[in-house]
């Protein structure tokens, strides 16, 4: 029972724990079908006859809305030829036996060894010979017997690492070497814009075909993002970092990207909320729909709002669901999320990865080496974009002891600062201040326009902000092209909206070097 299929392509040592763990996920499975929709098992996850049979069944129960399997169930969702073949493999009885000194509470540890012994099998369907004994760390080790103590993620680490260790000749890929000269071919490629970075200035056209701006002033002022590098936008903690990643996928998805975010501060929820309210914005141009109505759900929305999130909903799912992947991880797991990183870029094309947030721990017992490790990390994105040649770009926390400082470098991020060497673009956002909106106050930001008077001739115009309304100013702190905030003395005031999400690049300002109330 359950080697039906596959004992004779695999030595016996390999399906030795096959029976066990297949019968070990099934038998929780049909404890509580409610499982299928925690785990995101597939059918391909089992080997035997045995075990893809009885999951199909399963699944099928599940998405009837049946939580476990009576006679009535079978004989009511099965075909003859189905329930004759689930009563020879052992009917109730079977299912009954598996399910004997489960619990569901181990249900996790019961799909990881599924996956652990489908690696070994991928392993060895691959030419690794887990048998033999190979050199790890100094150590000479069976990977099999080693195995056993490993869960999946260890066994994929351990390959992993074992690869590495293969000694390589560094041909020094990245360093180009000849006679300096301008050539046509530089001249050309700077004529075609290739060196410029994918620009995130538009986000592609609303209903009434016209032009959806993300950030134009921001894309640029910085030339866009270079692939094979990483950029990061630091800022206060619920200063809308999150918020502000949206425009920016749609921008670059615009311009022909796949974007991957890894996020370890929030789950899928937030995001999708986002990405809703976004569309309807901005696609749409429909503005009565606001996340806290989404929240109180259809008693707090009319017919129209409905018809309205429908037709976002089809938008998203018709031009955008298979550009943006979605991967929520439960810690600062750096390890983790560059496994995922580079997964999604080698299976999905993803040439754009963000990772949301970098978080500063400041009751860390071991300041120094929380910071250290936070730089590590951050070196170890850089690296990873510059490997795949992909737009890296990730948020940061702004340390709290800065809150009140009006003009922001990269002093906000503490000893974290030395971030900023390995980064392509810094930015740093924070709330403006209710004093920096009123002109007689010393904490005036003094916003403008530049606005063209014909002739080549650019003058300054002043513009009125709104006490009532809700602004952010972002600081381009380090630029790949252009001046940076702190050599031009300016900031971007952007308009934020709450309630939907919205945001939008409104005017320049001039920041004062101060600190609120000092």
């Amino acid at each position: 029972m359950f080697v039906s299929g596959i004992q004779e392509k695999y030595d016996e040592k390999l399906l030795e724990n096959r029976m066990v763990v297949e019968s070990s996920v099934i038998g929780t499975i049909y404890k509580d079908f409610l499982l299928l929709n925690d785990y995101d098992l597939k059918v391909e996850d089992f080997k035997t006859t045995e075990g893809r049979f009885l999951f199909s069944m399963a699944n099928k129960l599940n998405e009837s809305n049946i939580s476990t399997l009576t006679e009535f169930d079978l004989m009511n969702n099965f075909t003859k030829e189905q329930q004759n073949k689930f009563n020879e493999l052992g009917g109730f009885e079977l299912i009954n036996s598996m399910q004997n000194n489960l619990s569901i509470d181990n249900a996790t540890k019961y799909i990881d060894d599924l996956y652990k012994e489908n690696a070994i099998l991928q392993l060895v369907d691959g030419g690794f010979d887990l048998f033999k004994e190979v050199n790890f760390n100094g150590k000479n080790v069976i990977p099999f017997y080693k195995f056993k103590k490993y869960d999946s993620q260890q066994v994929k680490d351990f390959y992993d690492d074992y690869v590495n260790q293969i000694r390589t000749l560094d041909l020094n890929k990245g360093i180009e070497e000849e006679m300096l000269s301008i050539s046509d071919d530089f001249i050309d490629s700077c004529l075609s814009g290739e060196e410029l970075g994918t620009l995130f200035n538009v986000a592609g056209e609303d209903v009434n075909g016209n032009e959806i701006y993300a950030f134009p002033k921001i894309s640029n002022e910085t030339g866009g993002f270079l692939h094979g590098s990483l950029s990061m936008l630091a800022g206060y903690s619920s200063v809308g970092k999150s918020t502000l990643i949206i425009p920016i996928v749609m921008a670059l998805i615009h311009r022909g990207e796949k974007v991957c975010i890894i996020s370890n501060e929030q789950k899928i929820n937030p995001f999708q909320m986002n990405f809703l309210m976004w569309i309807l914005t901005n696609k749409l141009k429909y503005y009565h729909v606001t996340k806290k109505k989404m929240r109180v759900g259809a008693g707090a929305l009319n017919d129209e709002d409905i018809r309205m999130i429908k037709e976002a909903q089809k938008i998203f799912n018709e031009e955008y669901k298979d550009k943006i992947y979605f991967v929520s991880i439960p810690s600062t797991n750096m390890k983790l999320a560059k496994t995922k990183f580079r997964e999604y870029c080698l299976r999905k094309g993803c040439g754009v990865f963000i990772y949301d947030t970098f978080k500063i721990d400041f009751n860390s017992g071991d300041k120094d080496n929380f910071w250290m490790s936070l730089i590590r990390d951050s070196r170890e994105l850089f690296e990873l974009a510059k490997k795949y040649d992909a737009i890296g770009f990730a948020t940061i926390q702004c340390a709290n002891n800065t809150l009140g400082q009006l003009f922001l470098d990269s002093s906000v991020l503490s000893n974290s600062k030395q971030v900023k060497e390995i980064l392509e673009n810094l930015y740093i956002v924070r709330d403006l201040y209710a004093e920096e909106m009123d002109k007689t106050s010393r904490y005036y930001c003094k916003p403008y326009i530049n606005k063209d008077k014909g002739n080549g001739v650019w003058e300054r115009e002043e513009v009125k902000l709104d006490e009532k309304k809700s602004y952010k100013v972002l600081f381009l702190d380090k630029v790949r092209s252009g001046k940076n905030s702190t050599a031009g003395n300016y900031a971007i005031i952007l308009e934020f909206y709450g309630d939907t999400g919205a945001i939008r690049e409104l005017c320049y300002c001039m920041p004062k070097r101060a600190k609120l109330g000092m």
